[in-house]
């Protein structure tokens, strides 16, 4: 970060007080839109019989989950060139930069995009696109890698009409990029629901001008499964950004850039969920993970962070909220507390 990262000095409590006071002006001055870098060289490696599921998410859903992030999400920008180690993110071909001592130049955060991983011969094929993880972190618990692993067989087929579809908007008013696709930008205030609603009523517009009411349904069929894509891939996403169970551990406090769990150790934990499994696991602080019960013999975790708590206070005009809410029904029989927000309130 070339000396320039506001925790690059935070041994004394006056550094921490300095960087409090002038936490607006360094937000503003220091970080940037993240940029994100996506490696499909695996993803294009999968096979022929794939070949329009691989055009689908690299020309159009990968590109706008992406666009989502870095409209919504600032971080203090890699100086020189992000580099990391293959051993903890063996994706891709060793000749990629993101592996040489120089590193990539313009990136803080690369994502590799693979398919048809050991997950998904162990998942539920209907309901499950993707899996991901972070692989690789910067000296302040950053993730700064990660892999997406798509479920080729959990898609829906791709015709080639679909993607002449998606691909035949020419000329049509500011939802149309250079290169001649329906695509709004996301950004400007614009919700991710208002933009993909641009882009269909871009593609209506381009069908109904050829009258074609086969091809306005079709369409509406093919956005549907953008929006759809596009959002589970946002999801994932997070996922390598840091919302794990495991990247908890090491959440910072920004104002002093202290992790908020500065020694985790093992302790035994009851699991969310009314099983009553307890494991013996590393446990995040109560500043950052804490316990509640909703109803009787049932265990659920909230994230307590200051700015998650006002986040989901303002979210639903409700100050007296302890924090957002995980998920209590684990989506692995292997995990104790999950790294989804409760679906009931956040669907």
């Amino acid at each position: 970060y070339g000396g320039r990262h506001p925790f690059d000095d935070q041994t004394t409590s006056t550094r921490a007080r300095r960087i409090k006071k002038e936490e607006a002006v360094a937000v503003t001055s220091i970080v940037q839109p993240i940029r994100i870098h996506l490696d499909t060289t695996a993803l294009e490696q999968a096979g022929a019989k794939y070949r329009n599921k691989i055009r689908f998410l690299e020309k159009y859903a990968l590109p706008l989950a992406t666009d989502f992030w870095k409209s919504a999400l600032n971080v203090v920008p890699v100086k020189s060139g992000l580099q990391i180690q293959r051993s903890w993110c063996p994706f891709g071909l060793d000749s990629n930069p993101i592996f040489s001592p120089e590193g990539m130049s313009d990136v803080d955060l690369i994502i590799f995009v693979t398919a048809n991983g050991d997950e998904c011969s162990q998942i539920n094929l209907d309901s499950v696109l993707a899996s991901s993880f972070g692989c690789y972190w910067d000296q302040y618990s950053r993730p700064v890698a990660g892999n997406i692993d798509i479920c080729f067989d959990s898609m829906e087929d791709i015709t080639d009409k679909d993607l002449s579809y998606l691909n035949s908007a020419n000329g049509l008013a500011e939802t149309v990029t250079s290169d001649g696709r329906c695509r709004a930008p996301l950004g400007n205030n614009r919700t991710f629901d208002a933009t993909m609603a641009l882009e269909l009523d871009c593609e209506k517009n381009k069908s109904n001008s050829s009258n074609s009411p086969e091809i306005v349904n079709a369409t509406e069929h093919v956005q549907s499964r953008l929006k759809s894509t596009v959002e589970t891939l946002i999801h994932e996403l997070t996922h390598t950004m840091g919302m794990s169970f495991q990247d908890m551990l090491y959440y910072r406090d920004w104002s002093t850039g202290l992790l908020w769990t500065p020694s985790p150790k093992v302790e035994p934990v009851m699991c969310a969920g009314s099983t009553g499994t307890v494991q013996n696991i590393q446990m995040p602080s109560d500043k950052v993970l804490k316990s509640v019960s909703r109803k009787a013999g049932d265990v659920s975790y909230e994230v307590v962070t200051p700015t998650v708590l006002q986040v989901v206070r303002n979210q639903f005009d409700c100050q007296s909220l302890t924090g957002a809410a995980l998920e209590d029904q684990p989506s692995n029989s292997q995990n104790c507390i999950e790294a989804h927000w409760e679906e009931r309130y956040f669907a």
